[in-house]
């Protein structure tokens, strides 16, 4: 089977692709079972969640951790940038990043050029246990948009 991590710097145009294609599933998968990333439900992207789950439980037999979800969608976010850079030049790359938006699994991430801060939803909630599930799943309270939950840049200050 084809590992994304097989491909050199030079190839990442088909990351993206490749990506999509390890984690993609044309069903969604119900009350997405995974620690950090199963509080998402009700998000825009949610399917594409249950979609990730799903396949990553099926290629590894344990659900994913925040780490999962993370790692791959930073890979996929900067696989998105080279590919519309055109190169992995690393000064084109970071202009090309910076006020950039992305659609992940956590939602929509923005990248601030004035301090390259990923800006993205922030969540609230209470870990609830689930028969369905052998660990206790995050169930919603609030959420709130990026710009209240990230520092303003370069500060501090929430405000």
């Amino acid at each position: 089977m084809f590992k994304c991590r097989e491909l050199p710097l030079a190839q990442l145009n088909g990351v993206s692709e490749c990506l999509r294609g390890v984690f993609d599933l044309p069903t969604p998968l119900e009350n997405c079972p995974t620690k950090r990333m199963t509080h998402r439900p009700t998000r825009p992207n949610g399917d594409q969640l249950f979609r990730f789950v799903k396949r990553f439980y099926e290629l590894h037999g344990v659900y994913p951790d925040m780490f999962d979800g993370e790692t791959y969608e930073g890979l996929e976010w900067l696989a998105q940038v080279i590919q519309k850079a055109g190169t992995d030049d690393v000064e084109k790359v970071i202009d090309t990043w910076e006020d950039s938006g992305y659609e992940g699994l956590e939602g929509p991430f923005f990248m601030r050029k004035c301090d390259h801060q990923a800006v993205q939803l922030g969540f609230a909630v209470e870990a609830v246990k689930d028969p369905k599930y052998p660990h206790p799943i995050p169930k919603i309270l609030a959420t709130y948009p990026g710009e209240k939950v990230t520092p303003k840049c370069r500060t501090e200050d929430f405000s």
